[in-house]
């Protein structure tokens, strides 16, 4: 079986593995076609199944002011980075669509919650610190694989869909 797990982010990446052997990872494609020419390469195996992270719509960025008054700027995405966003989102989702590649779109929130990484409150990290802890976790599970920012999320999706497999193909209890 092959599993792909996928951040559809502009500067996302796909990542993918077959059983038995340490997965592989590539930035995103950066055009409509290239994300389906690769897609339906993935596909070229048997029996193939794809987590993709589900993206949301955000505010814009916006300057307040911290607990020193320094002007800073809050997590967000400008409308332009929404629009990309989405359409990157939607293309891999119609690839694997196309491709006959079943798919499960799961919220950042749910799959960095199987990791430890989501923080609340007092402890919300920065957008860099966030990135470093993804990383980090990625290299933790992946050790002969080359992580990067860019590929952390992936390889971390990859690894939420092969413990979701692992849970429900185990054999049930009497």
């Amino acid at each position: 079986m092959r599993q792909i797990g996928i951040d559809p982010g502009l500067s996302g990446a796909i990542a993918w593995a077959d059983d038995g052997f340490a997965p592989r990872v590539r930035k995103m494609p950066e055009t409509e076609r290239d994300i389906w020419l690769f897609v339906r390469s993935l596909a070229s195996v048997g029996d193939v199944s794809a987590t993709i992270e589900k993206v949301h719509n955000m505010a814009p960025p916006r300057t307040q002011a911290d607990e020193s008054g320094k002007l800073v700027k809050t997590q967000g995405r400008g409308s332009t980075a929404n629009w990309e966003l989405s359409g990157n989102y939607h293309a891999v989702r119609m690839a694997l669509v196309a491709a006959g590649i079943g798919f499960e779109a799961v919220s950042p929130q749910k799959w960095q919650k199987e990791f430890g990484l989501v923080f609340r409150g007092a402890k919300r990290l920065d957008y860099w610190e966030k990135k470093r802890r993804h990383k980090a976790k990625a290299e933790q599970l992946w050790p002969g694989v080359n992580v990067t920012h860019a590929t952390a999320d992936a390889l971390l999706l990859l690894e939420y869909a092969r413990r979701r497999l692992a849970l429900f193909s185990a054999e049930p209890e009497f």
